[in-house]
């Protein structure tokens, strides 16, 4: 029996036309059929002409290593994106040579010293802040230390405030000061820090949705569907690396009346549609009542600030907050010898996992790192955008799942209190001293703390 009539036997290729035109700067894409304007400082309105994978040319103002990368997985990030983005890669480069806090002998020495992994102590010859980067150089000794506020792979902070100390993990370097006013001030300039970097990295987070959202077929859907998200992904875990894992992000809470908690962020070691026993596999998991702070996108390498190499290592979401591990996380390779943190600012219910009792989880207040795994067809910043969207959801941040809240002045807006060229500081200098001296402080994992406290104080000198 013929279903078809002989002139459809071949198969047909069907090319969908794109838009000749492009939108002047990038916006964020609302759930809805209209759009909200996000304006990046310094974007340009034209499209520059798009580049082939064969093209000699330069991004412009770039080195000529920013060329596609031959895998494939790039050659689809829209042209634009390039040119998009160059103005915050300004404000990265500018945040880090920024300069917080220094000193070098002079009445300052006598007053620091450090502690050493070997428990030895020495006082320092000089102590340089710069970036996200603290430097020490302990006195009668040539050796410098170096001390990232945050290290690639970890989802926490580098550093904790302990006893009026500062204590850095990689390398363990703990800082003391007997004047209690400098250390708070390096403590509150090391929150400034943490929050224009992530604050930066938020911008950066709109910017990239809404020029991929642009060339999502299916944008529409992600932005309104109600619906479960499921897909492949690798997850950092403490102790154990980069592993794959399967992410179950439950939208639908199907609760009736009350729906807290019972739409989550999951983490599974196995495919759970597949096989519905990979319940018991779970690894972690995020309830819409718990603590969130930011979500983002987030380069866990050295950045290059060459817009294709920074876009080509722009591969991980960051979550900021607190995440609740299952027990059975030990049995594929998790350590055990963690400190059970509970954040107080939420009471959450469980009801929608599956486990015996509320003890049978660990709720960790260092965040999570998650890398989307791009498909065939689709770059890894379409995977991400698919990704990060639905966690927006779960979170109630940003405005979703309504629409996006794109005001700078707003907290609650990616672009929250972003410099517009030619400024470059989320904060000028002759406000520095009011933020050291007004600026309050909060427990918890220092990344999320110094969202909470800068944004309060920025929020309220916007308001004024």
């Amino acid at each position: 029996m013929k279903f078809l009539p002989d002139g459809l036997r071949n198969p047909v290729v069907i090319k969908r036309r794109l838009s000749a035109t492009v939108a002047g700067p990038a916006s964020l894409l609302s759930s809805g059929s209209d759009s909200s304007s996000l304006q990046v400082p310094g974007t340009p309105t034209s499209m520059p002409a798009p580049l082939s994978p064969d093209s000699s040319n330069n991004i412009s103002g770039y080195s000529n290593t920013a060329r596609l990368s031959t895998t494939g997985l790039f050659y689809d990030l829209p042209p634009e994106i390039y040119e998009n983005i160059k103005p915050l890669l300004t404000l990265f480069k500018a945040q880090a040579h920024r300069e917080y806090y220094s000193w070098v002998d002079g009445p300052s020495a006598s007053q620091w010293s450090a502690t050493f992994m070997d428990g030895s102590t020495a006082e320092l010859a000089s102590l340089s802040f710069v970036g996200d980067t603290v430097r020490i150089v302990p006195r009668d000794t040539n050796r410098e230390y170096t001390m990232p506020l945050i290290v690639g792979d970890n989802a926490g902070a580098n550093y904790t405030v302990e006893d009026s100390r500062v204590c850095f993990t990689n390398p363990r370097v703990t800082l003391s000061c007997a004047s209690d006013g400098e250390l708070a001030k390096l403590v509150k300039l090391l929150s400034l820090s943490v929050f224009e970097r992530i604050s930066l990295y938020k911008s950066l987070t709109g910017t990239v949705i809404a020029n991929m959202g642009k060339h999502l077929p299916d944008i529409k859907i992600i932005l309104n569907s109600p619906h479960n998200f499921k897909d492949w992904c690798e997850v950092y875990l403490e102790g154990t690396g980069w592993v794959k894992a399967w992410c179950h992000i439950n939208r639908d809470a199907r609760s009736g009346k009350d729906p807290k908690g019972k739409c989550q962020i999951k983490i599974y070691t196995q495919n759970r549609s597949a096989d519905p026993s990979a319940a018991s596999n779970l690894v972690c998991y995020i309830p819409d009542c718990d603590y969130i702070q930011d979500i983002f996108f987030y380069n866990t390498a050295d950045a290059d600030l060459d817009p294709v190499s920074f876009l080509q290592n722009l591969n991980t979401i960051r979550i900021l907050g607190d995440v609740r591990y299952s027990n059975e996380y030990n049995n594929i390779g998790g350590t055990t010898g963690k400190r059970k943190m509970f954040s107080p600012r939420r009471r959450v219910s469980t009801s929608s996992i599956k486990l015996k009792s509320a003890t049978q989880h660990e709720t960790r207040q260092t965040g999570l790192l998650v890398r989307p795994i791009a498909h065939n067809g689709l770059s890894h910043l379409g995977a991400m955008t698919r990704f990060i969207i639905p966690m927006f959801d779960i979170a109630r941040k940003y405005g979703r799942p309504g629409k996006f809240v794109t005001s700078r002045q707003d907290s609650d807006s990616l672009m929250f209190a972003l410099p517009r060229l030619p400024k470059t500081r989320f904060l000028a200098e002759d406000q520095i001293p009011g933020f050291l001296a007004n600026a309050g402080t909060a427990g918890g994992d220092p990344l999320a703390a110094a969202m909470v406290t800068v944004s309060e104080y920025i929020g309220a000198t916007l308001s004024t």
